[in-house]
């Protein structure tokens, strides 16, 4: 069965609709349509929904509020019966989210709606592959995801937990689960690295039109794929002939670029980034890489974004779709249609364009560099290390850093990087290019560091440990943080997890 053709339909209907959107008109619907549906819950009737009629007047009624505001005000006396507390519709899915920054779960509340809305980004994600791609059969095979695990946990009788992507793939309409590449030998495993070995074995020259997870988790499976076929070195195009598709997400792409290129070569495959969290699924690439995502307005979503250095302020400045700048940071804000209202997701992006808008993730927040007051951003960072690999022609599997503190008055700090490179880089010479031009990046990027690293008298160059191949994986794995909804943390600040993390780079 092919639906492709059913699926170009839809993308010239759905291209035609966005032609004629107006953004600005979009979000206001949407906001109104979820104060609605929500205006007899509890939180509802404490933000008076009944009477607000605009954006400014809901952004005046309801404040800002984290995952542990929402957690500790309206969901904890019965959790996890929330009905009726900031969303009507009895919740029987939660998502288990992993922070980036921390070993902390949380359990986000996944409503039919948002279920739906996550579906519909799917849909759009697919329409851009094949109005780019208009001669692409990426329905005639099946599509494989790399998902977390699929164990549901019940946490209450009739009320379950897991990733997103396992309790995705139970909404999925019957009729599109054939194209889901999903053995029932591979879905009933639990260890993650036995799913992956044994995915790739069975997908090796298979009918694989589309392959989507992290870019990390991409790698260790194209790795995989190639270990299966006995050719460590073979190209993705010898391994899944048929592939058109390659969907990544969820980290930044500029480290691990070159690899993919490399990995690539030949392949007609095209890569698609999204920008999909467990709380909400928000923008889609519809143009070229580098050239940002564009935002989907009219999903059941609603967005704020309040400039990064004013997050913590009692009144934040409060942008929406109507007044962003292109060029500033802002913190992610989301009104969803699971009963998050303002929720301050914890990201940062940076709009690129506005007609229609367009953005890229720049990284997290509270994800700082900043032992010495340099106040280095998660998207400094991922840009420098990038442009650092790229002049040693390697790429990058994954890595992460921290500061450390002179042992001595007088002595000058310093950054630790700790980075896997592939193919491996043991030169002392090209580690130290790597390091001379990471250090460069940082100072153009950041005026901060610039200052600090004045005649290195209070902080001193990049310090770098080259990890053996597998490192990260085999980190991850020691701390049970395999599975595709988990990744390394590009600022490390646990004294703990650092030292465990270097005692597995001088290992190997």
């Amino acid at each position: 069965m092919d639906l492709t053709s059913l699926a170009r339909s839809y993308a010239r209907y759905r291209s035609f609709r966005l032609q004629h959107l107006d953004a600005e008109r979009a979000q206001q619907q949407q906001l109104m349509r979820l104060l609605k549906t929500a205006k007899h819950t509890r939180f509802g009737h404490d933000h008076g929904f009944e009477s607000i009629r605009s954006v400014t007047q809901y952004q005046r009624a309801v404040p800002l509020r984290s995952y542990e505001d929402f957690r500790r005000d309206y969901w904890h006396e019965n959790f996890p019966h929330i009905a009726g507390a900031t969303w009507p519709e009895t919740i029987r899915q939660f998502a288990i989210s992993g922070a980036t920054a921390s070993d902390q779960y949380k359990l986000i509340p996944c409503s039919s709606a948002i279920m739906r809305s996550h579906l519909r980004a799917i849909w759009e994600l697919i329409s851009q592959h094949l109005l780019a791609r208009p001669e692409s059969r990426v329905l005639g095979g099946s599509n494989l995801v790399l998902y977390g695990s699929r164990e549901l946990r019940e946490i209450a009788p009739g009320i379950v937990s897991c990733d997103l992507t396992g309790l995705g793939s139970e909404d999925v309409p019957r009729w599109l689960r054939h194209f889901r590449f999903l053995p029932r030998d591979v879905e009933m495993l639990v260890d993650w690295e036995s799913k992956i070995d044994l995915l790739a074995r069975q997908a090796l020259g298979g009918n694989i039109r589309a392959v989507a997870g992290y870019p990390s988790w991409l790698l260790f499976f194209f790795d995989r794929l190639a270990r299966a076929a006995g050719r460590p070195e073979a190209r993705v195009a010898e391994l899944l002939p048929n592939l058109e598709l390659i969907v990544h997400g969820g980290v930044h792409h500029g480290p691990y670029r070159a690899l993919f290129e490399r990995i690539m070569e030949g392949s007609r495959a095209e890569l698609r980034e999204t920008y999909a969290a467990s709380e909400a699924f928000l923008a889609v690439g519809d143009r070229e890489f580098g050239a940002g995502m564009r935002l989907l307005l009219d999903n059941g979503i609603f967005y704020e974004f309040v400039p990064v250095a004013e997050i913590a302020s009692l009144h934040p400045t409060r942008h929406w779709i109507a007044d962003v700048q292109t060029g500033c940071e802002y913190a992610v804000i989301l009104t969803t249609c699971a009963g998050l209202w303002s929720y301050v997701l914890g990201d940062t992006v940076r709009f690129v364009d506005l007609a229609p808008p367009r953005l890229v993730v720049s990284g997290r927040l509270g994800v700082w560099l900043n032992t010495f007051g340099e106040h280095l951003i998660q998207g400094q960072l991922e840009e420098a290390v990038a442009q650092a690999a790229g002049a040693i022609a390697r790429g990058v599997t994954d890595y992460t850093s921290f500061g450390v503190v002179p042992a001595h008055p007088g002595l000058a700090g310093q950054h630790h990087f700790v980075i896997e490179f592939s193919p491996p880089v043991t030169d002392a010479l090209q580690i130290a290019r790597f390091a001379s031009v990471l250090d460069q990046a940082l100072c153009r990027l950041n005026g901060a560091y610039r200052g600090l690293r004045e005649n290195d008298k209070v902080l001193a160059p990049p310090l770098i440990s080259s990890a053996g191949a597998g490192t990260f994986h085999a980190w991850m794995k020691q701390r049970g943080r395999v599975g595709g909804q988990n990744k390394v943390a590009r600022v490390l600040d646990d004294a703990a997890l650092q030292a465990s993390l270097l005692r597995l780079v001088a290992a190997n």
